[in-house]
């Protein structure tokens, strides 16, 4: 009698996974492809979940849209145009168990001029080619910025932050990912947890910068004619400059000088992590 009981309670319990696994099908992928033409100042924005961005930079006078629908059936997806701003939008049209469900990944080829304001969730957003400014905002995703002019601020978690040619600022945070950062000038704000900084770029006269992080070590290049105002601690670790430094502060685990002529102010911030400044 107990072998049948227990037999009947194993029998309940895979016909209702099942059930549930099959409401958290996906259903049908389809593509989407949509182009506009534009002038004059361009901007784009993109209210998205589950799903990747990417944005590049094309001709001037169009901006080409192309969509993957993951479950097309569970999703409300639309583009439209108002003048030269292009909107994107992509939202469930129903909740799904187990953190299963449909998702939208896009990518999107803008004039080279163009403002972003770029809004997902569980997929990265990487910009390629833009001279523009913008808000990036994910979670779960990395954000990459590629051969960039502008001012963008951004955040993300679970996820690393890439900087790989740029000219301008940026703010950018993220939790639980690592920070590259190379070939760059400009003003940077940089935000992390868990994850090790590394940075090398030249950064201008009077810009305020910051590279913040726990439990990472944090590596410092400065090319250029470092001109720099030195702000650095640790909690676990050491603090090193190979580069000459006029010394106000040092101590085991802080080094505050100035490098240089002191220009542009660099603050430094880590825990469980060296720092090293050359």
């Amino acid at each position: 009698m107990n072998k049948l009981m227990r037999l009947g309670r194993l029998a309940a319990i895979v016909l209702a996974v099942s059930l549930l696994l099959a409401g958290c099908t996906l259903g049908p992928t389809e593509t989407r492809e949509d182009r506009f033409t534009v002038a004059g100042s361009v901007r784009l924005v993109v209210d998205s979940q589950n799903g990747r961005i990417e944005v590049e930079a094309g001709p001037d006078d169009e901006v080409h849209v192309q969509a993957t629908l993951r479950g097309a059936d569970r999703l409300e997806y639309e583009v439209r145009q108002e003048g030269d701003t292009i909107t994107v939008t992509s939202r469930k049209t129903r909740r799904v168990l187990f953190g299963f469900g449909p998702g939208t990944d896009l990518v999107i080829t803008v004039p080279t001029n163009t403002v972003v304001d770029l809004d997902t969730s569980n997929g990265r957003i990487e910009l390629t080619g833009i001279r523009g400014s913008g808000s990036l905002d994910t979670s779960n995703g990395k954000i990459v910025l590629k051969d960039i002019v502008g001012d963008y601020v951004g955040d993300t978690s679970n996820g690393s932050i890439t900087i790989a040619g740029m000219e301008g600022s940026a703010r950018l945070s993220t939790s639980n990912g690592g920070v590259d950062i190379r070939d760059v000038i400009g003003e940077f704000d940089i935000e992390t947890s868990n994850g090790r900084i590394f940075f090398v770029g030249e950064l201008i006269p009077g810009g305020r910068n910051r590279l913040d992080t726990s439990n990472g070590r944090v590596e410092v290049e400065l090319q250029g004619v470092p001109s720099v105002s030195l702000d650095a601690s640790t909690s676990r670790g050491d603090v090193t400059s190979e580069l000459p430094i006029l010394v106000t502060v040092m101590k085991e685990k802080e080094l505050t000088g100035t490098i240089g002529d002191g220009e542009a102010d660099l603050r430094i911030r880590t825990s469980n992590g060296d720092i090293t400044v050359r």
